[in-house]
């Protein structure tokens, strides 16, 4: 079995190779509350409430700023355009940060690097509450829409069907979160993580299937799409809190990304936990330690 994720970046620069490694309310205003909305208005107007000033607190540290990201997207190459705000690493160890991420996600991951003489790598990633999970056991594929975290609410199934294949809906997936390189980003700002299993082999060569009764009904492969990303950066030390622009809807897509980042920084400073559902494998139930 292989831990791998997706080439950086979600197919940086459209590029989708597979490495080893989505109704309206009608709503009645009666007129006190036009009065009050007008009211808000005028006050605007006359620079009483600054609401981008507001912003603009918010998006302090972020970047590419939202006027950046909205240039991005009018290329037409990109699905998805990260954003980050970087902070010091000089409170945390990636295990510390691993385990306030456990707390929050029971989808989670930590990615270690070492040079070839063992030595510690400059990067550590740690990804938590995916958009999707792609999974197939012979040849039978399922992706799912992975319920937010701190949700309730169940999985979503948004695709189920025979392949040959996996690897062409790998592929499908990864363009459609293309992304591109932004210099002073870490090589990794988001993307498929997960394994292929040794019977993955047998989409390429079927003499390879064994037909055997595994108990663990473990999938021939278990890829998820991380969003939200904490990168750890030893040789700066410095952490950068990642997140992405939907291209489709850049400004609402910017808010609820900078949303996303100061969330994360929630979890990494006050350790704030969410309630959610145990992960099951197969007959067994993980729950945290």
């Amino acid at each position: 079995m292989v831990t791998m994720s997706a080439n950086a970046a979600f197919g940086a620069d459209g590029d989708a190779a597979v490495r080893n490694v989505a109704g309206h309310a009608e709503v009645d205003v009666d007129t006190d509350a036009e009065n009050v909305l007008d009211a808000s208005s005028a006050a605007a107007d006359r620079g009483l409430i600054d609401h981008g000033a507001a912003n603009e607190e918010r998006y302090a540290g972020i970047r590419p700023t939202l006027d950046e990201v909205r240039e991005l997207t009018k290329t037409g190459k990109y699905r998805r355009i990260p954003v980050m705000r970087e902070l010091l690493a000089d409170r945390l160890t990636t295990i510390e940060a691993m385990r306030r991420v456990r707390a929050t996600s029971n989808h989670c991951f930590l990615l270690e690097s070492a040079e070839a003489d063992q030595r510690m790598g400059r990067y550590s990633f740690l990804g938590f509450a995916p958009k999707l999970e792609l999974t197939c056991k012979t040849g039978d594929l399922v992706i799912k829409r992975v319920a937010a975290a701190g949700s309730q609410a169940e999985d979503v199934v948004v695709e189920h069907r025979h392949v040959d294949h996996p690897s062409d809906a790998i592929r499908k997936v990864l363009a459609q979160y293309s992304s591109p390189r932004i210099e002073g980003f870490p090589p990794f700002s988001g993307g498929l993580v997960g394994y292929f299993s040794f019977g993955y082999l047998a989409y390429a060569e079927p003499s390879l299937r064994q037909e055997t009764n595994d108990p663990t009904a473990l999938p021939d492969v278990d890829l998820m799409l991380f969003d939200q990303l904490i990168s750890f950066d030893s040789y700066r030390q410095r952490l950068q809190l990642i997140a992405g622009v939907d291209a489709n809807d850049v400004d609402a897509s910017y808010e609820r990304a900078v949303g996303q980042i100061e969330a994360m920084q929630r979890i990494l400073d006050q350790g704030e936990r969410y309630d959610f559902k145990p992960l099951e494998l197969g007959r067994r139930t993980c729950v945290d330690a």
